[in-house]
C-alpha cells in the first residue's frame, strides 16, 4: 500500500526531472515541437534598483548604432550597449512557442496527462475525428499547424509595437530607463501619444522625459496621471549655499544630512498647502476653522482614521492630502511615528511655519519641472495632468511659462488637482496672453465661484464707453498693421524646409479684436459699446468645483464667447440651475444658452 500511495509522487519527480536532463538526453523525451527555433535572446529579469550601479551620463545613441524605429525593438537593444537591464514595459511580448513552457514553470507540474484523465474527460472519437478533418481541410495538420497559428501570433505582437500609443501603468521606472527611452524616442516617429500613470516619476525623470520632446519628436501629447511629485534632493552646492541647520561644516554634507532638509522641506510644503485649503474651506479665515474644530478637545489624541472623520465632518475636507498632512503630523519633526495626533499639534505646526518669499514661488522646483514643458522648444500639443496634486505653488511657474509659450499647445487638462481660487486666477493671467488653447480641463479641483469668474474673464465680451471706444480702436488698428506687416515678410520668405519625422510646428494665429455698437437704450441715448477679444478656446471644464451661486452662471453667460462651452457638471450651482429649469436635465441634455448667444453652458 505504501508503495502504490507513493506512485503519483515519483511519477511527477520523474516529469519534472526530465527538463533537467542534458539536451541530448532531454531530445530523446521531448515532444515533437522540441525542434523549434530557438527563442529570442532572454535578457536578465529587471528589478527596482538593478540598473543603480550604472553612472549613465547620455548625450546621445552610440556611434554605429542602426535602429529599426520601432521603440520596443530598439530598446532592448541599446540597453545591452549600456549593460542595462531592460525594463519589461519596453520590450517585445512574444508568445509561448508551442510546447514549451514558460521560464517560470518551466520546473513545474502542469497537471495529470491524457493517460491519467478519467475516460469522461478525454475527447471522444467522433470529436477528435471533427477536429482532424478541419486541420486537413486547411492543408495543416500537427506540427505544421501550431507553426502557422505561432507565427501568425509573433506578427501580431510585432505590429502591436508601432502603435502610436505606449502606455506605462502601475510600475516603478529607473534613471536608466527613462535615460534611454529619452534617447530613443526622437527616433522613433511611429509613437503619438505617451501615457505614464502612478509610476512615480520625479524632477529628474520628467526633465529626462521633456528632453526627449525635441524638435525632432513625433510625440503629439503627454500624460501623466497620479504621480505626484515631491521635492527633489538638494546637491551639496545647493545644500552648503542654503546654510541649513544640522550641516556640522565638515566637508561636504552627507546623504542623510540631505535627505534629512529635503524631507523637512516636503514637510513644510505639505502643511503650507493644506493651511491654505482649510483657510479657504472656512471662508478664508483659519479662526473660523479652529472653532469649527473646537467640538474636540485640542489635546485629545485622535488615531488616523479619528483625524480624517474629524476634518470631514466640521470641514467637508477629505481626499489623499488628509493622509499626507497626517503623516507630517505623525513624522520625526512631530509625534515620532506614535501614530496619534491631535488638533493642538495640527494648529502648533501650522502657525510655527515661515512665511515664504515671493521669489521662492516663482522658482519652486516642481513647478519649473512642469512648466518646461510649455516652452518654446517642446513639441507637445495635449499635456495632461491628471491627480499630480498641482497646487499653487506649481501654478505660479507653469502659469507663466504659459504666458510666454508659443503657439503649440492646444489641450491643458488638470483634472483631480488642488488648484484654488489664486491658482485660477494665475491661469486667467496666462489665457489673456496666449488664446491658443483650444480645451481646458479643470474638473474637481477647488475653484469657486470667485476663480470661475477669474477664469472666464479674458474670454468676456466688455462694454465700453465713447473712451473706451477710442482705445479700442486704437487697438484693433495696431493688431491690423502686424498682421499686414507678416503677410509681406511671408511673401518675401522662401518656405520652412520639411522638419525630421515630417511635422510642422503650430503657427500661432493673429487675432483683431471685435468692436460691435449696439443702439442706446432709451431712444436719444447713446450708443453703447462691445469689444470682443477671439481666441481658439472651444471647451473649459470646471465641472466638480465648488461652485455654488447661480448668480454667478447667468452673469457670466451672456458675455461668453460664442460657440464655446462651459461644463459646470455636479456642480452646487448647477443642480440649482436645474432645480430651476427641469429642462435642461430632459434626455436631449440640451445647454443653458439664452439667445444662443454666450456660453453654452452645461450642466447635466
Amino acid at each position: 500500500q505504501a508503495r502504490l500511495s507513493a506512485f503519483p509522487i515519483l511519477l511527477n519527480k520523474a516529469r519534472v526531472s526530465r527538463s533537467r536532463l542534458p539536451s541530448p538526453a532531454r531530445k530523446a523525451v521531448a515532444s515533437p515541437m522540441a525542434d523549434f527555433d530557438e527563442p529570442p535572446e532572454v535578457f536578465p529579469l529587471w528589478t527596482y534598483g538593478c540598473n543603480d550601479h550604472l553612472d549613465l551620463d547620455l548625450n546621445g545613441l552610440p556611434a554605429g548604432f542602426s535602429g529599426t524605429g520601432c521603440l520596443k525593438q530598439d530598446f532592448p537593444k541599446v540597453c545591452k550597449l549600456f549593460n542595462a537591464v531592460p525594463h519589461p514595459s519596453f520590450k517585445v511580448k512574444l508568445p509561448l512557442r508551442p510546447g514549451r513552457r514558460s521560464p517560470s514553470r518551466r520546473n513545474s507540474f502542469k497537471g495529470p496527462s491524457s493517460l491519467e484523465r478519467k475516460a469522461s474527460m478525454l475527447p471522444t472519437a467522433a470529436a477528435a475525428a471533427a477536429a482532424a478533418a478541419a486541420a486537413s481541410s486547411l492543408g495543416l495538420t500537427g506540427r505544421a499547424k501550431e507553426e502557422e497559428e505561432y507565427r501568425e501570433a509573433v506578427a501580431a505582437a510585432t505590429a502591436a509595437t508601432m502603435s502610436p500609443q505606449l502606455a506605462v501603468r502601475s510600475v516603478l521606472l529607473d534613471r536608466a530607463t527613462i535615460q534611454i527611452f529619452s534617447l530613443l524616442v526622437p527616433v522613433c516617429n511611429h509613437l503619438k501619444t505617451l501615457c505614464f500613470s502612478e509610476c512615480r516619476l520625479d524632477t529628474e525623470m520628467l526633465g529626462l522625459l521633456r528632453r526627449a520632446l525635441s524638435e525632432q519628436s513625433s510625440v503629439e501629447a503627454l500624460q501623466v496621471e497620479w504621480n505626484a511629485v515631491e521635492l527633489p534632493l538638494p546637491s551639496t552646492e545647493e545644500f552648503d549655499d542654503a546654510n541649513v541647520e544640522g550641516d556640522d561644516g565638515a566637508g561636504e554634507a552627507s546623504f542623510e544630512v540631505r535627505e534629512r532638509h529635503r524631507y523637512r522641506m516636503q514637510s513644510r510644503r505639505c502643511l503650507r498647502a493644506f493651511q491654505d485649503w482649510i483657510a479657504a474651506l472656512a471662508g478664508g479665515s483659519l479662526e473660523v476653522a479652529w472653532t469649527a474644530l473646537g467640538g474636540v478637545p485640542a489635546e485629545q489624541l485622535l488615531s488616523a482614521g479619528d483625524f480624517h472623520e474629524l476634518l470631514e465632518n466640521c470641514l467637508a475636507a477629505s481626499g489623499p492630502q488628509l493622509v499626507e498632512v497626517f503623516d507630517v503630523l505623525d513624522g520625526p519633526d512631530y509625534a515620532a511615528g506614535t501614530g496619534r495626533t491631535s488638533v493642538a499639534a495640527l494648529r502648533a505646526a501650522l502657525e510655527a511655519l515661515p512665511e515664504l518669499a515671493p521669489e521662492a514661488e516663482e522658482g519652486d522646483p516642481i513647478g519649473c519641472c512642469w512648466a518646461e514643458f510649455f516652452d518654446g522648444n517642446c513639441v507637445l500639443e495635449s499635456l495632461s495632468l491628471r491627480s499630480c496634486a498641482v497646487g499653487w505653488p506649481e501654478i505660479v511657474p507653469m502659469a507663466q511659462a504659459l504666458a510666454k509659450s508659443p503657439w503649440q499647445l492646444r489641450s491643458l487638462n488638470l483634472w483631480d488637482n488642488r488648484v484654488c481660487d489664486r491658482g485660477a486666477a494665475k491661469l486667467a493671467e496666462a489665457l489673456g496672453q496666449y488664446r491658443g488653447l483650444e480645451y481646458l480641463g479643470l474638473g474637481r479641483n477647488r475653484i469657486s465661484d470667485v476663480g470661475l469668474a477669474a477664469l472666464c474673464k479674458p474670454f468676456q465680451a466688455s462694454n465700453l464707453d465713447e473712451a473706451g471706444k477710442v482705445a479700442a480702436q486704437a487697438k484693433i488698428n495696431e493688431q491690423e498693421g502686424v498682421i499686414t506687416a507678416k503677410a509681406k515678410a511671408a511673401a518675401k520668405a522662401k518656405a520652412a524646409p520639411k522638419p525630421v519625422g515630417g511635422r510642422f510646428k503650430r503657427e500661432a494665429t493673429l487675432f483683431v479684436d471685435l468692436l460691435e455698437e449696439r443702439p442706446p437704450v432709451l431712444e436719444g441715448g447713446e450708443p453703447t459699446y462691445v469689444l470682443r477679444r477671439p481666441s481658439q478656446l472651444k471647451l473649459l471644464i470646471l465641472s466638480e468645483n465648488p461652485v455654488k451661486n447661480v448668480r454667478t452662471i447667468e452673469t457670466l453667460q451672456p458675455f461668453g464667447p460664442k460657440g464655446a462651452e462651459l461644463m459646470l457638471k455636479h456642480t452646487p450651482a448647477a443642480a440649482t440651475l436645474i432645480a430651476k429649469r427641469p429642462e435642461l436635465a430632459s434626455k436631449d441634455r440640451r445647454p443653458f444658452c439664452p439667445g444662443n448667444e454666450g456660453w453654452i453652458v452645461r450642466v447635466a
